[in-house]
């Protein structure tokens, strides 16, 4: 800095940047206004930049610091109150954007002008329109924000960690449903003659279905006066006393594991239904259920560990001819899975399948997100029923379409890409074993000699080396087209 008239060098006050910072000396109120010091700086390119003055604070610095800014479109003074604290990092003040040319030149000249107290001479800095300030202390005053920093570090990094913490403790939101509000007066009602509302006939006392009770059923349920019947009837359907439930549950099951239940007609136990095949079967598995707390896996694991389960779909002449719809499950059915089941064997082919519940694409398919109005291509095509209706039976046909889908699906195509990098990732095998594995994932047996002869030479390009990636992609995309894929056995 170019120095006019006499300044005092001092390190009394902190804060200051560099070795110490200048004041002007005690002398007569003449003496003391013919004071200046002026900053140069160079400017390393043409533009804005913002001015910053640095000073120390105190009770006895002037309040009105003459300052003159000399820029590019002329000059501009300011006034600085040197008693008060400087607003950044503790040691500047801003005091403006100003234009200036590239080069070196006198920026800023502080003079003792018309004042009465002490004035400081510290330092200044110039940053480039939008820069970010940085701090520009003594060494002193370094350690000081180095130890505030690594402290306030220490403390972000424990708030951080707690606020983990407090998200891994914290309990799943609620899922909101839809329910039903209680009546503030819950009673019988009387009957609307001809479903008129406004046509009442005589009061009706609630109760329960009395074809789906025996006639012996001692105590009967009942509905206390003043409860709407809501909880007696969920009780009721649930109870192990209600005949009816049980039995049309574990008739699902059944369908579900058989591809046709006990009864025949699902959806429908009544006079127009069908009739069990084995009503002693049934009633044995009505009471296992209940007697197993209404668990669904423990009656899976009761049925497909017995032997009716475990029979050939092939069967015998004899029982063929006798019963050729295998009304009386002499044999086991040979029957196309449902589209949910293919979806998730292709998605667990491919590694890809997601048990989460977000209606991803690779999510399993209970968990598809469907538009009663639209169903996707693949559920259309593999009978889906609809789904604005119960539907217990599902129908089963083989039509080309479904071959087609399989064909050219992009779905398809994609997930059977997906397997193919999972194949090929397994190191250490050579094509038969990994032909092996590919017919193991998706299949779930191993190739017959005229498969496996057939898929190896498909293998085979015309100079004889295995085109990896293509080829066995043709062959993963082959084997989520056969009817072996699609059909149980």
């Amino acid at each position: 800095a170019k120095l006019v008239g006499k300044w005092v060098p001092s390190t009394h006050t902190k804060g200051y940047v560099g070795k110490g910072y200048i004041h002007d000396s005690h002398g007569s109120l003449k003496q003391k206004g013919m004071s200046s010091v002026t900053f140069p700086a160079r400017i390393p390119a043409p533009g804005k930049y913002e001015i910053q003055l640095s000073y120390t604070p105190g009770p006895n610095r002037e309040k009105k610091t003459p300052v003159t800014i000399m820029h590019a479109d002329g000059e501009q003074k300011v006034y600085v109150n040197q008693a008060k604290q400087p607003p950044i990092l503790g040691a500047f003040v801003s005091l403006g954007t100003f234009r200036f040319e590239k080069g070196t030149r006198d920026v800023i000249q502080i003079t003792t002008e018309d004042t009465t107290k002490v004035v400081i001479a510290d330092s200044i800095r110039l940053l480039p329109e939008n820069a970010v300030a940085v701090a520009v202390v003594g060494d002193e005053k370094k350690q000081e924000l180095t130890k505030a920093r690594k402290q306030m570090e220490k403390r972000v990094a424990d708030l951080r960690k707690k606020v983990q913490d407090h998200k891994k403790a914290t309990p799943p939101s609620s899922v909101k449903v839809m329910s039903v509000l209680e009546h503030k007066e819950a009673g019988d009602w009387r009957i609307h003659r001809r479903g008129e509302i406004r046509n009442l006939g005589p009061y009706v006392k609630r109760g329960f279905l009395a074809v789906a009770m025996p006639p012996d059923l001692s105590p009967k349920p009942k509905i206390p006066k003043g409860a709407s019947g809501r909880l007696q009837l969920a009780d009721w359907v649930a109870s192990s006393r209600n005949p009816l439930t049980s039995r049309v549950y574990a008739n699902r099951v059944w369908r579900h594991l058989f591809g046709r239940g006990i009864v025949a007609s699902p959806d429908n136990f009544g006079e127009m239904g069908r009739r069990p095949t084995h009503p002693e079967l049934l009633d044995h598995l009505a009471v296992s259920l209940i007697e197993n707390g209404w668990s669904t896996k423990k009656l899976i694991r009761k049925v497909v560990l017995s032997n009716t389960y475990r029979m050939s779909s092939l069967g015998t002449p004899q029982a063929i001819e006798a019963d050729p719809e295998n009304e009386l499950f002499a044999r086991q059915n040979h029957r196309r899975l449902e589209v949910e089941a293919i979806r998730d064997a292709m998605l667990l082919a491919s590694g890809r399948i997601s048990f989460s519940k977000k209606g991803i694409d690779s999510d399993r398919s209970m968990f598809e997100k469907l538009d009663r109005n639209k169903i996707p291509e693949m559920f259309e095509v593999f009978d889906y029923p609809n789904p604005g209706m119960v539907s217990g039976n599902r129908n089963a046909s083989s039509v080309p379409t479904q071959a087609l889908f399989m064909m050219n699906s992009d779905f398809v195509l994609n997930e059977a890409k997906a397997a193919t990098a999972r194949i090929l990732s397994e190191k250490g095998l050579d094509d038969e074993q990994r032909l092996s594995l590919a017919y193991r994932t998706c299949l779930g047996r191993e190739p017959s000699p005229s498969e496996k002869a057939l898929a190896l030479s498909f293998l085979k390009n015309d100079t004889g080396k295995t085109d990896a990636q293509g080829a066995w992609e043709g062959i993963l995309h082959g084997l989520f087209g056969c009817i072996d894929f699609r059909y149980l056995n």
